[in-house]
C-alpha cells in the first residue's frame, strides 16, 4: 500500500540517517582531545540526564522502578558494567587507529556473539556462519595486517612503517569481545523498560565506575585533584553524547518503521561511511589492505542478512551493533 511504501521510506531513511550520525560520533570522539575518562563521565552524564527525564515523565504511567525490577537488578548491573566498559575500551581504542577500521574491525562483534549465543544460550547457527566467519577473519587479518602480510601489498611498506607509528588495535578487538557479550546479557533484561536499563548503566557509570577509574588513574591517593575542564572539548564530548542518543532513536524508529530484514542492510553503509570521513576528517592514510579487509566483513555481514531474507536462516538473527552498543535497549 502507499501508506506502507511511505513507512518503509520513512524507517529506512532513519537508519540510514542513524548509522551516519554513529560514524560522526566516532569522528568527534577521535578528534576531540579531553582525556577519555573525563570525555566519559561527560558522555554518561548527559545520558543520566535524558534518562532521569524519561524516567520521572513516564515513572507512574508505566510502573517503572528507579533501578529496575529488583529480580533483574543484578544483570542490570552487569550489563551496566559492560555498557561502561565498551564505551571507555571504544572511545579510547578511537585514539589509536583509523576511524575506519576501528569501525569495520567493530562489525564483526555479531560474529562472536552467535558463538557465545551457541554455547550458553543452545541458539542455533546459520548454515553460512562458517563461510562468514572465514571472510571476517581474512578481513581483520587484512586491517590489522602484520609486517609479513604488509610487504605483498607495498613493497616499500617495512622500511616505511618503521618510520611510522603503526597503529594499535588492542583496544578495539578489547571492545568487540565486551560488545559481543552486551546483546545476550541485554536480552535477559527485557521484562525491564529501556528507560530502566539507562538509568541504572548510567547511574552506575557516572558514580561508582568512572570516579573509580579515575582514582586508578591516579598515581598516588595524594595526587588526586580534579582535572582542568576545557569548555570547547567538553562540549565536543556533549555533542558526541547527544548524537549516541540520537542516533539510537532514530534507529529504533527505523526499525518500527520499515520491514527490519530490508532496514537492517543500510546499517552497513557506516563501513565506508567512516573510511570516507577518516580520508577527509583525519590525517590517518587509508591503506589498500585495508580497504580490502573491510570489504571482505561487509560482505560477510550482507551475506549473513540475505541468509535470514531467504527464510532458510530466519529464526538466528545477525544484527550490526554500530556504536549503538554504547546503549542497546532491549
Amino acid at each position: 500500500t502507499i501508506m506502507g511504501d511511505a513507512d518503509n521510506l520513512q524507517g529506512t531513511c532513519c537508519v540510514v540517517a542513524a548509522a551516519l550520525t554513529f560514524a560522526l560520533v566516532a569522528l568527534v570522539v577521535q578528534s576531540d582531545s579531553m582525556p577519555t575518562v573525563e570525555a566519559t563521565e561527560a558522555r554518561f552524564m548527559v545520558c543520566w540526564a535524558m534518562s532521569a527525564f524519561f524516567m520521572i515523565r513516564y515513572r507512574k504511567e508505566r510502573s517503572l522502578r528507579w533501578f529496575g525490577p529488583p529480580n533483574l537488578r543484578p544483570l542490570l548491573l552487569l550489563r551496566g558494567l559492560l555498557t561502561f566498559s565498551f564505551v571507555a575500551l571504544w572511545w579510547s581504542a578511537l585514539r589509536q587507529a583509523p576511524l575506519g577500521d576501528c569501525i569495520a574491525i567493530i562489525y564483526c562483534s555479531p560474529l562472536l556473539t552467535v558463538l557465545l549465543a551457541r554455547w550458553f544460550l543452545g541458539e542455533p547457527v546459520m548454515r553460512v556462519f562458517p563461510l562468514q566467519m572465514v571472510l571476517c577473519l581474512s578481513g581483520l587479518l587484512l586491517i590489522v595486517n602484520p609486517p609479513g602480510l604488509e610487504r605483498l601489498f607495498d613493497s616499500t611498506a617495512q622500511s616505511e612503517s618503521a618510520n611510522s607509528k603503526k597503529s594499535d588495535y588492542t583496544l578495539v578487538f578489547a571492545a568487540l569481545v565486551v560488545a559481543a557479550w552486551m546483546p545476550i546479557v541485554t536480552r535477559q533484561t527485557r521484562d525491564s523498560s529501556w528507560i530502566e536499563v539507562e538509568h541504572v548503566t548510567s547511574v552506575l557509570a557516572v558514580f561508582v565506575l568512572n570516579p573509580s577509574r579515575w582514582l586508578l588513574h591516579s598515581a598516588h591517593w595524594e595526587q588526586v585533584k580534579m582535572p582542568a575542564i576545557n569548555l570547547s572539548e567538553l562540549a565536543l564530548i556533549m555533542v558526541a553524547a547527544v548524537g549516541s542518543f540520537a542516533g539510537v532513536a532514530l534507529q529504533t524508529k527505523g526499525y518500527q518503521l520499515a520491514e527490519t530484514g530490508k532496514a537492517t542492510m543500510f546499517n552497513y553503509i557506516e563501513i565506508p561511511f567512516a573510511y570516507l570521513l577518516q580520508h577527509l576528517g583525519t590525517s590517518a592514510p587509508i591503506s589498500m589492505s585495508g580497504l580490502i579487509g573491510a570489504a571482505l566483513i561487509l560482505s560477510a555481514c550482507i551475506l549473513g542478512l540475505i541468509a535470514q531474507l531467504t527464510g532458510s536462516d530466519s529464526k538466528q538473527q545477525l544484527t550490526a551493533p554500530l556504536l549503538a552498543t554504547e546503549s542497546e535497549d532491549p
